[in-house]
C-alpha cells in the first residue's frame, strides 16, 4: 500500500468512526430526551376503587392519580393523608353523609357507598 493508499484509508476509518460516533450521540440525546418527555407526561388515571366509612380511614386504589390532586368525597373536599399514583388514603370527614355518594379524583368522579 502506498503512503497514499494509507493515509486515503486511514481518513476513511476516521470519518467511519466520526460517523458512528455522531449517530450514537444522536441516539443517546433522542433517547434522553423520550425519557425526559416521559416523565413529564401527566398520567392517565384509569378506573378507580374506594372504601371507607364516615369518620373512618379510607382508601382510593386506581392507577394514574400522580402524587397531588384534588379529591372529594360526597361533594365535601378531602384533605388525604397519603397520595401516590396509585392509592389515596386519609380519614372520611364528619361531615360526609353515610350511605351512596359520589368520589371524585382529579375530575374522575364514581359512585360509593360510605
Amino acid at each position: 500500500m502506498t503512503p497514499e493508499e494509507k493515509a486515503a484509508a486511514d481518513k476513511k476509518a476516521a470519518d467511519e468512526k466520526k460517523a458512528a460516533d455522531d449517530a450514537a450521540a444522536a441516539q443517546r440525546e433522542a433517547d434522553k430526551k423520550a425519557i425526559d418527555d416521559a416523565a413529564k407526561a401527566k398520567p392517565t388515571q384509569t378506573a378507580f376503587h374506594f372504601s371507607g366509612t364516615v369518620g373512618g380511614v379510607f382508601g382510593v386504589y386506581g392507577h394514574g392519580f400522580g402524587t397531588s390532586g384534588t379529591l372529594t368525597i360526597g361533594g365535601v373536599n378531602v384533605t388525604p393523608t397519603s397520595w401516590s399514583n396509585t392509592r389515596i388514603k386519609g380519614t372520611v370527614p364528619s361531615d360526609v353523609k353515610s350511605g351512596k355518594t359520589t368520589v371524585v379524583v382529579n375530575g374522575k368522579s364514581i359512585d360509593a357507598t360510605v
